[in-house]
């Protein structure tokens, strides 16, 4: 299996490929694509040296982020994407675009830690130390994975794109366009996107 390099992200870049890292505070630990043979479960770990905050792994470890309407869609190595159903604590995983519950919410803190919060159930990744896996609760129950993006590779932006010279667009939580800036625009949670690009703003 080819290895991967990745350094850790402070933002999204659509059409990236990701891996979840966490600290227990003795290891890191990567998060591990959940059997190709299985439909759902937790993601099982695999311990890793991360330096000058970054990492290489297995390319199986990664998860592609693409942002679509309302948040992000999360792709396993095997194009599967992760989404939620009933009143489970774990993910599972579709080759199809399920009806509900595949879309997520990525904020990443100053310190770098992302929360990844299933938009229609409300539960957010964590990292359990009691199972030494991650799963996705309604309430702090865990760490929190930080992400690392793939160095290189393909993105939405195109090779040698500068993003910086790429045009805005403003778009609601809803996904619906109202612009090319903030300008005139009322107080409020916008969605900004720039060449490859997402970011959410507060007005």
């Amino acid at each position: 299996m080819p290895m991967v390099s990745f350094a850790k992200a402070t933002t999204i870049t659509s059409g990236k490929r990701y891996a979840l890292v966490v600290s227990d505070g003795e290891k890191y630990h990567v998060a591990q694509n959940i059997a190709e043979s299985s439909s759902h479960g937790y993601l099982y770990v695999g311990d890793i040296t991360v330096s000058n905050d970054e990492i290489s792994t297995e390319e199986s470890n990664s998860f592609t982020i693409t942002a679509v309407d309302g948040g992000y869609t999360i792709q396993d190595s095997y194009g599967r994407y992760l989404y939620m159903t009933g009143t489970f604590n774990s993910f599972n995983v579709s080759s199809e675009q399920p009806e509900s519950g595949y879309i997520w919410n990525i904020d990443i803190a100053a310190d770098g830690l992302a929360t990844i919060t299933n938009v229609e159930m409300n539960k957010w990744v964590q990292y359990s130390t009691q199972y030494t896996s991650f799963g996705v609760y309604p309430d702090e129950q865990g760490l929190l994975p930080s992400l690392y993006m793939e160095k290189g590779g393909s993105s939405v932006t195109g090779v040698g794109a500068d993003a910086s010279n790429a045009p805005v667009e403003v778009y609601t939580l809803g996904g619906v366009k109202v612009g090319s800036s903030l300008n005139g625009l009322q107080k409020g949670i916008y969605i900004i996107k720039q060449g490859g690009t997402v970011k959410k703003v507060k007005k």
